[in-house]
């Protein structure tokens, strides 16, 4: 996903109260965004939501290094 869309999206996500972390630690979509498409690796989300199903909190971790 491009920079610019994965931005959007994130920024979405924080407009809606969810709790957005970079490998354990809250952070802003732009530095979410600039790590996934700027690092040569890998990125998984994990997604957390209530007892009503709602979505509260996305984690997303680096799960590898892409090699050259």
């Amino acid at each position: 996903m491009e920079e610019k869309r994965l931005r959007d999206y994130l920024n979405a996500i924080f407009r809606a109260g969810v709790k957005v972390y970079l490998e354990g630690e809250i952070a802003s979509p732009s530095r979410i965004a600039s790590a996934c498409v700027m690092e040569e690796s890998l990125y998984m989300s994990d997604y957390v939501t209530n007892e009503k199903n709602e979505l509260v909190e996305m984690h997303i971790h680096r799960v590898s290094r892409c090699s050259s």
